[in-house]
């Protein structure tokens, strides 16, 4: 059974990074206003921006990512409903014109890309931050993270470099 969205949160938008409800009354120890049972709790940041303070929802990169693979798809397919050769019959057919074509590539590139990357971005994120990598080198085996591995590749790196 599907759990039922809280209705002071279902219209926020979807990409936050973390929302939630107060279980509780809450009374602000900065403002002393009282805020009831049901009232949203995001995850904000604050920045720095020229002389001022300006604050933020965090957002989350793989909602990001995924929504902007949707956006590049869904112009890939605007344009191609506007070409009229999705209503020919003739069996050779293509686009307007070059331009139209490219666009349609490049659009249909970026939600490739985009999907792959908010597939990474989403493993990025389940990884344990003491998650330890076991790899099996050539000749010896040995526990390492990313930066073990990144050192040993920059070393196996230059003394390859020596044979060829």
């Amino acid at each position: 059974m599907a759990k039922k969205e809280y209705p002071n949160i279902k219209d926020e938008d979807w990409r936050f990074q973390a929302i939630t409800t107060l279980s509780k009354p809450f009374k602000s120890p900065w403002t002393g206003k009282l805020h009831p049972v049901g009232t949203p709790v995001k995850a904000i940041s604050t920045v720095r921006f020229n002389s001022k303070l300006l604050s933020f929802g965090i957002p989350n990169a793989t909602a990001m990512f995924l929504n902007i693979s949707h956006n590049f798809w869904e112009k890939a397919n605007e344009i191609l409903k506007e070409q009229p050769f999705t209503k020919s019959s003739n069996k050779h057919i293509h686009f307007e014109n070059d331009s139209i074509a490219f666009d349609f590539f490049e659009n249909i590139m970026g939600s490739i890309v985009f999907a792959y990357t908010a597939l990474e971005a989403f493993a990025n994120e389940e990884i344990p931050n003491d998650y330890v990598y076991n790899k099996l080198f050539l000749y010896f085996s040995h526990e390492c993270n990313f930066f073990h591995i990144l050192s040993d590749f920059i070393i196996f790196s230059n003394n390859i470099n020596r044979f060829t």
